[in-house]
């Protein structure tokens, strides 16, 4: 029979003199996969769920990290292009390390919220300067045609 191997072993608890069960030592690591990982900090297992492109982190930069806890997306007032790049790579894994999330579940919902605000606030506006773009270019001199002789 071939030994199986775990890539992650849960402590074994020991017990000590009294007969009484170390609770720290039978505590689980914050690294292990097991449960809910948020919150933890840089120190805990990100879900592969979890991974991937940020587009909150991208488009929304600043606003986005205040609300996720990403306290180094602020960076991104001084260095907009950069940070929206890095936040766009690494949003979701310092979201899920920096705040408590119910479930995996929960946190996915909410980035998706997230990237449809970001769409909305990015598209709207983009749209809006087109129109008035063409607007202009119908009517180049700037006259008004009206309708009374």
């Amino acid at each position: 029979m071939q030994e199986v191997n775990h890539p992650i072993e849960q402590p074994v608890p020991q017990v000590q003199e009294s007969g009484m069960v170390d609770p720290i030592a039978a505590a689980p690591s914050p690294t292990s996969t097991s449960g809910n990982t948020s919150g933890q900090g840089s120190t805990a297992v990100v879900p592969e769920e979890v991974k991937g492109w940020s587009w909150g982190g991208f488009l929304m930069t600043w606003i986005w990290g205040v609300f996720n806890g990403v306290w180094l997306s602020l960076l991104a007032l001084m260095f907009p292009a950069i940070m929206s790049i890095v936040l766009g790579i690494k949003g979701r894994e310092w979201a899920w390390q920096s705040k408590k999330w119910d479930s995996v579940e929960h946190f996915n919902r909410t980035q998706k919220n997230w990237a449809v605000a970001g769409l909305i606030l990015t598209v709207i506006p983009i749209a809006v300067i087109l129109l008035l773009i063409i607007l202009v270019a119908m009517n180049p001199a700037g006259q008004l045609q009206s309708s009374t002789p």
